[in-house]
C-alpha cells in the first residue's frame, strides 16, 4: 500500500481553515484528489495553521501493483501539494 502525507503553513486561524476544510460544499474548490476527512482539526502554528493531508491507497495487481506504488505515490504527492496550495489560497483570501 502506498501513502502520501504533506503539510502546509497557512496564514489564517485554525478555526477558519477547519471551517473551509470541513465545508463539504467547497471541497471541489481545493481538493484535487479526495477520499475522506479525519479528525483532529488543524493545529495552531505561529499565528496561523498547520494542516496535514494524508491519502492511502492500494493498487490492484498484487506484486506488480506494489512495484508501481512508488510511481503512483509520487504523482499523488504532487496532487496533494496542489490541493494544499489551493486550500492556502482560499483560506488566505
Amino acid at each position: 500500500m502506498a501513502s502520501v502525507s504533506t503539510s502546509i503553513d497557512i496564514g489564517t486561524a485554525p478555526d477558519q481553515v477547519w471551517d473551509l476544510v470541513t465545508d463539504l460544499d467547497r471541497l471541489g474548490e481545493w481538493v484535487t484528489i479526495h477520499r475522506a476527512l479525519h479528525d483532529p482539526a488543524p493545529a495552531a502554528r505561529d499565528g496561523g495553521t498547520r494542516f496535514t493531508y494524508e491519502n492511502e491507497f492500494a493498487l490492484p495487481g498484487g506484486a506488480v501493483g506494489d512495484a508501481a506504488g512508488g510511481v503512483v505515490a509520487s504523482r499523488a504527492g504532487k496532487e496533494a501539494e496542489a490541493s494544499l496550495q489551493r486550500l492556502k489560497q482560499l483560506a488566505e483570501a
